[in-house]
């Protein structure tokens, strides 16, 4: 894929001639593969931190990257090849990627982000995740937040079950071992039901249960929440609020901004067949 050598040699008797011999080598390693610039750079992301600022976020929002899984799940679900394009169409274009962590200490300070961040989510921590798109983000160098459904991990997305077999999710190890390399993690509630199926009490006991559960087991502070299906109200900002959130991100559509309501900020979701230049028009 990225180059080939060849070695002649010359021969009275052209006739005589080997056949040549085609020798593969080993994939690149990571480390090796995040300095590869693929089709060439436009901007690269250390001059442009160096040039210009930004108050104004895209965050996308992914489920799954995967070949295959249940059709009536199309939308959820990027195939691994089309994931690697959009972070490679990104990293030409200069953007790098960030946490809410690194998200809300900008919103804290009022201060502009330097270059084009972006924040690249995930919700309710398939295991896809571990074995397919975090190979993909770390070899093209970029970083990843997954929310997570803290009373069913380690099991299967029940809640797809009425689109076909639900889909096996991360366990505990897995986790942790994706937090130690640079994975950030965030609370997608406990049980993955909608905002408006739960009482007040049971909201703020799965905000609170979920975001101490995440915490205890990574050792760190969680500070993002987004609950499933985007469902938010003022009841529920005021909820996240107080079980301690400083951001909650929804599937309403949009570019998030330091200026907005940091528990009110939207997503852009990055949908199954989506092509590459819709997938450019919707970061910008």
């Amino acid at each position: 894929d990225l180059y080939r050598i060849d070695l002649w040699r010359r021969t009275d008797d052209p006739a005589a001639s080997p056949e040549p011999e085609r020798i593969e080598a080993d994939a690149p390693t990571p480390d090796v593969y995040r300095t590869i610039r693929w089709g060439g750079i436009v901007e690269r992301a250390e001059e442009l931190c160096e040039r210009i600022t930004t108050r104004s976020v895209p965050v996308l929002m992914y489920h799954m990257v995967a070949d295959d899984g249940p059709g009536a799940l199309s939308r959820y679900r990027t195939a691994p090849a089309a994931f690697e394009e959009q972070l490679r169409l990104l990293r030409r274009h200069g953007f790098y990627s960030i946490t809410s962590t690194q998200l809300d200490w900008y919103r804290l300070r009022g201060e502009a982000l330097p270059g084009r961040p972006i924040l690249i989510t995930f919700d309710d921590g398939y295991r896809d995740f571990a074995e397919a798109a975090w190979p993909i983000l770390n070899r093209n160098g970029f970083r990843a937040e997954v929310f997570i459904v803290t009373g069913k991990v380690g099991e299967t997305s029940d809640w797809d079950r009425r689109f076909g077999e639900p889909q096996p999710l991360m366990d505990w190890p897995e986790i942790a071992a994706l937090h130690a390399q640079g994975v950030a993690f965030g609370s997608h509630l406990a049980s993955h039901r909608h905002v408006d199926a739960l009482t007040s009490g049971e909201l703020l006991e799965e905000a609170i249960g979920s975001r101490l559960t995440l915490e205890r087991r990574l050792g760190t502070e969680v500070r993002a929440i987004a609950p499933p299906s985007g469902g938010l109200d003022e009841r529920a900002i005021r909820v996240f609020h107080e079980a301690g959130y400083h951001l909650c991100f929804t599937t309403r559509e949009g570019t998030a901004s330091i200026d907005q309501h940091s528990l009110d900020l939207p997503r852009i979701e990055v949908f199954g067949g989506m092509s590459l230049d819709d997938f450019a028009g919707a970061v910008g």
